[in-house]
């Protein structure tokens, strides 16, 4: 195995502001209300899907003078190590070569398995150094994370110990369970929730007639406030739908039908009435692209049959059916547009044909070295065999990048057996059991694959399953065992698996503290 090393760099759009090519309607009395809490030290904005946060915030974005760092969450962002790298990386477009510290003591200390108060506080040593002006951070669908015990502690450190000039915003589905209370009292906390982002009447009516070029008249945004309850998601797709009706009649009998009894109710009654008003080639465009997080011609050309993929995705963001672009060359559906076209996929194809979908997506990411999505789309397809050889091949880079949770993911989607009988697979296991807190269970796992690899006499990896079973043993508060395991990792150890024998010494370093004993000692 060769040194581990960044496979996969990091999402760069992740960190930048959102991007926005049709016109969005500016919502005055929010973002008057977002300039008037800039001060405090934490602002969130809990509504469910649809109601405009990301919207909001970047018109808001837009308008302050003071830098905003953007970090975008999605599933995968579960390793508080990830949360560090994407941090640096916001923070580093106004800083070139912020951060390096605390990525050598990250990359020094093993990754996942590493003292996160540790590592963070030299991230916050350099924040005080850098960040002495105003400046905001707006952590963006936190209820992708919102489960996640070390991802919860490493920002309710950030929260504590940021520098006074440093404020941070959260949007979410549901209210962060962080330490907010302490800047309650000193008027240091504000928060909308779903009722505030409600779209009023008046806003309604201006939506229409400003942005979409469709006035309403009184009465239909009066009724269109009462029965889509100010959300802004069915808004879009009402918006639509009555493109294709031109009467007063059709258009009041249209408003009228809106009588779902909840949010998904609604949205799924007006995509489908939207889905049904497309052209057959755009419908099947729509489905068949469906299955992917993320959109790239190429790939949206070969699931479609089509030829002309970047022309059709922006045509779909253009008449603004919940297609963003990320960025030059890759786009995304709105979640919850996404989720239905799904969910009609199903309905209207075979299994066998949907299947066949994400074979066909897997063996394009698989051709263009994106692993993780190509073991995503195997994994759906139900081809195990397939995900389990390049969860191994390439699990342990995917876990450098930061993402041991992706692959835990991965593992457990997978037969037990097929985890056993591999030694690498055993090895992330261990790893991702160990960050859990299931020792026993992942010292075995990690004893079986550190024997099969001494039996093949791999040092390399020999020495890589030491560091991990070092690294379970100090969680597990048995430094002493720690320590002798890190010894046996730095004699296994190749004298050039130089980031190996960096974990291994960082991994000595802390187990000489707990033990109260010199580091020249230990490592001698």
């Amino acid at each position: 195995m060769e040194e581990l090393k960044s496979t996969y760099p990091l999402i760069h759009n992740k960190v930048t502001s959102p991007r926005f090519v049709t016109p969005t309607l500016r919502r005055a009395r929010l973002v008057d209300w977002l300039s008037a809490n800039a001060e405090c030290r934490a602002v969130v904005l809990a509504a469910d899907a649809g109601y405009g946060k990301t919207t909001l915030l970047w018109q808001w974005e837009r308008e302050v003078d003071f830098p905003c760092y953007w970090y975008k969450l999605d599933r995968n962002d579960r390793d508080w190590t990830l949360h560090i790298s994407y941090l640096v990386e916001a923070i580093s477009q106004h800083y070139p070569g912020f951060g390096r510290r605390a990525h050598s003591v990250l990359r020094q200390m093993g990754g996942p398995g590493s003292s996160r108060p540790g590592v963070t506080a030299y991230l916050l040593a350099e924040m005080h150094e850098k960040l002495r002006e105003p400046c905001t951070f707006i952590i963006d669908d936190w209820q992708y994370v919102a489960a996640v015990t070390e991802v919860r502690g490493l920002w309710n450190q950030i929260l504590r110990d940021a520098p006074p000039s440093c404020r941070f915003v959260f949007a979410s589905r549901g209210k962060p369970q962080l330490q907010f209370a302490r800047f309650k009292t000193h008027g240091g906390y504000a928060e909308l929730r779903t009722d505030d982002l409600r779209m009023t009447e008046a806003e309604i009516a201006e939506l229409f007639r400003d942005v979409y070029r469709d006035p309403l008249t009184a009465d239909e945004a009066a009724e269109l406030e009462r029965r889509t309850e100010g959300w802004a998601a069915s808004l879009q797709l009402v918006e639509v739908s009555l493109r294709e009706r031109r009467t007063p009649e059709e258009r009041r009998a249209l408003i009228e039908s809106l009588t779902a009894t909840s949010d998904s109710d609604l949205f799924a009654f007006l995509a489908e009435e939207v889905l049904e008003q497309q052209p057959e080639e755009t419908r099947n465009f729509l489905l068949t692209t469906s299955i992917l997080h993320q959109i790239t011609p190429e790939v949206a050309e070969r699931l479609a049959g089509v030829h002309d993929g970047t022309r059709r995705l922006m045509q779909l963001e253009h008449t603004g059916l919940f297609t963003y672009r990320l960025d030059e060359s890759r786009f995304r559906y709105h979640g919850l547009f996404r989720e239905f076209l799904e969910r009609r996929l199903a309905d209207e194809r075979s299994e066998a044909e949907v299947m066949g979908l994400h074979i066909h997506a897997a063996s394009y990411f698989e051709t263009s070295s994106q692993w993780p999505d190509a073991i995503y789309h195997y994994l759906k397809a139900g081809l195990q065999r397939q995900a389990a050889r390049l969860i191994a091949r390439y699990g342990e880079d995917v876990v450098a990048e930061g993402r041991l949770g992706l692959v835990d993911e991965w593992l457990q989607q997978l037969p037990e057996k097929t985890i056993r009988d591999n030694a690498r697979l055993s090895l992330l296991h261990g790893e991702a059991l160990g960050i859990g807190g299931n020792w026993e269970a992942a010292l075995t796992a990690l004893e079986r694959a550190r024997i099969f690899f001494a039996k093949k006499q791999d040092k390399r990896m020999e020495a890589l399953a030491l560091v991990k079973e070092s690294s379970v043993y100090h969680y597990w508060g048995r430094p002493e065992i720690a320590s002798e395991t890190a010894k046996a990792g730095l004699a296994a150890a190749p004298a050039d698996a130089r980031d190996l024998r960096l974990r291994l010494e960082g991994n000595l370093a802390i187990t000489s503290l707990w033990l109260h004993e010199p580091l020249e000692r230990a490592l001698n």
